[in-house]
């Protein structure tokens, strides 16, 4: 396990880049812009972020369940904090870039939807310790059946692309960065 610091950044790093915002579904899109204003809360230590991330789910699922899926994001983050392999690369809530984390996280959930949890499992092992992994299926697996019941569906890869959406394959580097 490590204890790896969760920050975020405005820069990327040399071959982190995994495609722009705007070519990525709606669905895929709330995902990412909630986990980046939790990090962003984290970071500026406001409750701003937060704020707007929870107006965000509610908007596109309702309160409750938007509320649902705001602790789940929370709980995703601090699993992430506790488990990473290294810094994840998660970028500033306007950001128009997507880092290959970012995707990867998004990808294990879309495994999810479908209950493709051993391929949810490989996704999670390219950011995550292996001993972290149970605990990324147990936050990603109630958050999938949220989307799905709110009609959020988030693209599935053709088979072997390990769920990319726009075929960005999810090949981790040597390790990951949280900036």
């Amino acid at each position: 396990m490590s204890d790896v610091p969760i920050t975020a950044g405005s820069g990327d790093l040399a071959g982190e880049l995994a495609g722009q915002m705007a070519s990525l579904s709606e669905g895929e899109q709330l995902v990412i812009r909630a986990v980046r204003r939790w990090i962003q809360c984290l970071r500026q230590q406001t409750g701003h972020g937060l704020a707007v991330m929870r107006a965000d789910l509610a908007d596109a699922m309702g309160r409750t369940d938007g509320e649902a899926a705001a602790g789940m994001i929370t709980r995703l983050s601090h699993v992430m904090h506790l488990f990473a392999l290294g810094p994840i690369a998660i970028h500033w809530p306007c950001c128009t870039h997507v880092s290959r984390d970012e995707r990867t996280i998004v990808a294990a959930l879309a495994a999810c939807q479908i209950r493709d949890f051993t391929g949810a499992r490989d996704l999670g092992l390219l950011c995550l310790h292996r001993e972290g992994v149970p605990a990324l299926l147990d936050v990603l697996s109630p958050l999938a059946v949220l989307l799905r019941r709110n009609a959020i569906l988030l693209p599935q890869g053709a088979p072997g692309e390990r769920y990319a959406p726009s075929g960005y394959p999810y090949l981790r580097p040597d390790g990951a960065t949280l900036h």
